[in-house]
């Protein structure tokens, strides 16, 4: 009997480690794929475009609106690769547990301005239309960090998936206990199937406006911050017709109840 059972509980361990192995390969190929492909070829663009400005420039016929706009060309790819980078990173860290974290009173307000600040010129380019109404009094318990990557990639999709002209729609409720923040746009949405995967990594098999296809990695780190964040991510999205991402996080007011709760298991040595 004791063979049997002791058998039983080395195969379950076994079959655990297995699955933990598979989900890592998984990740560390999908890294790679980002490394050499979603990083790769950004860098590429880039590079060509500046060659050509520094090479034509000279040149009494180089248009000066086609110089400026493979400037602007080539800081939009910037931009987004910057974001990919920052997700990667954020991921890798976040797999190994290095990931600094730390949950703050922040002024929620204060977090979006700068967020929004940072992708003015994406939203000009396209001429979106940003209309946010966010109390300037909420304070929420969060990490500093983590909540302006939420944001960020939630702000950053919903200009990739807004049409020319379109309009984007922040602003915020205040509940009991939380505050629910919501981004919604007016653009090609997603299939209901994607909105509700499970994989480790979530793929994005849609295309933006400018038929470009994501990783989802985004979508992913976001869950996964939020969770972290004591937090809810949902998101409510139709093909054709928009998404409407809602980020609820706990209120300020929470602190000490979630403090209390933190240190009670702890005796001062």
């Amino acid at each position: 009997m004791i063979l049997i059972i002791s058998g039983g509980y080395f195969i379950h361990k076994v079959i655990k480690q297995k699955k933990v192995i598979t989900q890592l390969n998984a990740t560390k190929d999908k890294l790679f794929s980002v490394l050499t492909h979603d990083l790769k070829t950004p860098m590429q663009f880039i590079q060509n475009k500046l060659f050509t400005i520094i090479n034509e420039s000279d040149k009494a016929a180089f248009d000066q609106k086609v110089c400026k706009q493979l400037v602007m060309d080539s800081y939009q790819l910037s931009k987004k690769t910057a974001l990919l980078m920052d997700n990667t990173l954020h991921w890798v860290l976040k797999s190994k547990d290095q990931l600094l974290f730390n949950r703050q009173k922040l002024t929620l307000i204060s977090v979006v301005n700068q967020v929004v600040h940072n992708y003015t010129p994406m939203l000009k380019e396209k001429e979106i239309q940003l209309i946010y109404n966010v109390d300037p009094l909420v304070k929420v318990y969060a990490d500093l960090n983590s909540l302006k990557i939420i944001i960020r990639n939630i702000l950053d999709n919903a200009i990739k998936f807004s049409f020319q002209q379109g309009t984007i729609i922040l602003n915020g409720v205040t509940k009991t206990n939380e505050y629910l923040l919501c981004i919604k746009d007016q653009g090609m949405g997603f299939k209901k199937k994607q909105t509700s995967a499970k994989s480790v990594f979530i793929l994005t098999s849609t295309p933006d406006t400018d038929g470009k296809t994501g990783t989802g990695l985004g979508l992913q780190l976001c869950r996964e911050l939020t969770k972290k964040n004591k937090g809810i991510l949902t998101i409510k999205s139709d093909l054709k017709k928009g998404t409407e991402v809602v980020l609820t996080l706990p209120l300020y007011k929470n602190q000490e109840t979630d403090e209390k709760n933190t240190n009670s298991g702890f005796r001062r040595q």
